[in-house]
């Protein structure tokens, strides 16, 4: 099946180290198109911030572990080693698009190993190096880049029957996100069920993720007596940002309520591309009944899938769709190998990559523009900081600002709660030498009054206030 015209496919012939080195042409392309977008943007993700300053606050403790609050570990402290070599968050922003760009070669070697197809392995990493989501994200300082690289390497290693080596970026995969620790007993599961393994190993192979959880829970009861003290903060949180599905009037579900659990489903019909995503459930239909890898990978992302859909519905989760990006990788295998097998002449190869790029890349226009939108209010109140901001230290909650700045962590002070006195207020600028507030969306301003209004963002959503000394003077 070809994946070019004639006519390329005729020039291809003349060229036989260029058709061998395509995964390092392809490579390179996202490593400098994922550079370039790093130059010339901001990172639009606000965890990626908070997990930078985490770890820049373990430099001086790293045993300080109330500042991981209920993350998981070892991405707070690749942060703080980045930051401890560079002093700078692109840093970061590099090792995720390192992670992204080792994820592109490992759906490649994977692809080409369970379909056997050289067309489909190269559409497969074309098709994930445009991704609008996983490009996007492969600039940020979030942990998909790197968790997603992790469940590949376990991929890699799995269908090539080391379920021992794929041990390793499984335990420390169950450092980086929770989902992890979910799926590994499904993949110890399918490797006993391949039967390619001796039971020995796999049973060895699973105590190593087991104690990367154990570590975990057992940090939590060594700092706090309690080693499910993650869970109880996590779902604290989820407490006051997330309302259960409920039934509305009438006792009827509300149109919200009833599409919640296709909502991840939607993310990737949007963000695979609609191409790509119905190539994908056709490929899973055709392919998963063939071998064992096919099934495993199926199961994976099925699993995967149905694992947030569970947290969605039952309030456990905010339902953000670069949930998504783990599985993305498994679904575009499943779309270009069905694509280059199957005989229809309309949908040919060509074509099919022809119109997920072009949608892939009108996306990632698209979501572009709106970052710089929503970042825009942000630059401009870190600008003002950096610029104005010389003496005594700064109120300001929001970690973008605090990066975005340059101003050392050293001279914020947090302070979550706003539902305090003005006295105590003023008695806590006093105290911690407060000279600016930065106030968004409105929080702290009623405590600003007889404050000076120094600076005001586009559509006043960050207001900085001079902190008045005679006021808050007994």
């Amino acid at each position: 099946m070809r994946v070019f015209p004639a006519s390329i496919k005729k020039w291809r012939g003349f060229a036989p180290n260029l058709v061998r080195s395509r995964i390092s042409l392809i490579v390179i392309l996202a490593l400098l198109s994922r550079l370039i977008y790093i130059t010339f943007t901001v990172d639009p993700e606000y965890d990626s911030y908070d997990r930078f300053v985490k770890g820049i606050l373990l430099l001086p403790n790293p045993y300080d572990f109330r500042h991981h609050w209920c993350w998981l570990p070892l991405f707070q402290y690749i942060d703080s080693i980045l930051y401890w070599l560079t002093g700078s968050y692109t840093s970061v922003r590099i090792f995720s698009t390192i992670c992204g760009s080792t994820s592109i070669i490992l759906l490649y070697k994977i692809t080409l190993k369970v379909s056997g197809l050289e067309e489909a392995a190269f559409i497969s990493s074309l098709l994930m190096t445009f991704n609008p989501l996983v490009f996007i994200y492969d600039t940020t300082g979030m942990t998909e880049p790197f968790f997603t690289m992790l469940l590949l390497s376990v991929l890699y290693f799995f269908i090539h029957d080391r379920v021992l080596l794929g041990s390793i970026p499984i335990a420390i995969s169950c450092l980086v996100r929770y989902e992890a620790w979910f799926l590994s007993p499904i993949l110890y599961f399918l490797a006993l069920v391949r039967r390619r393994s001796k039971l020995w190993v796999v049973v060895l192979s699973g105590l190593i993720p087991l104690a990367s959880i154990g570590l975990w829970l057992y940090i939590n009861y060594a700092y706090y007596g309690d080693p499910l003290k993650f869970l109880k903060l996590l779902e604290g949180y989820l407490a006051t940002r997330l309302q259960r599905p409920s039934l509305g009037e009438g006792g009827l579900l509300s149109v919200e309520t009833f599409l919640l659990p296709f909502r991840h489903l939607v993310g990737y019909l949007l963000f695979l591309t609609p191409p790509v995503f119905f190539e994908a459930i056709l490929g899973i239909k055709r392919c998963v009944r063939r071998d064992l890898d096919t099934i495993t990978l199926a199961v994976l992302a099925l699993s995967y899938l149905s694992l947030h859909t569970y947290f969605l519905i039952s309030g456990r989760s905010e339902g953000w769709f670069r949930y998504c990006i783990p599985g993305i990788p498994i679904f575009i295998f499943f779309a270009a190998h069905h694509v280059v097998k199957r005989e229809k002449k309309l949908i040919t190869p060509y074509r099919f990559l022809s119109a997920s790029l072009i949608l892939s890349l009108a996306s990632i226009v698209v979501m572009t523009i709106w970052n710089i939108y929503a970042m825009t209010p942000i630059l401009e109140t870190s600008l003002w900081l950096k610029t104005n901001a010389k003496d005594g230290r700064i109120l300001c909650i929001r970690t973008p600002i605090m990066v975005l700045s340059g101003i050392p962590v050293e001279r914020f002070v947090f302070l979550w709660s706003r539902d305090i006195d003005r006295p105590v207020f003023l008695r806590f600028l006093e105290r911690e030498n407060i000279s600016y507030v930065v106030s968004h969306f409105g929080y702290y301003s009623n405590l600003c009054e007889n404050f000076t209004i120094a600076f005001s963002s586009t559509e006043s959503l960050y207001t900085i206030y001079v902190v008045n000394r005679t006021a808050i003077k007994p």
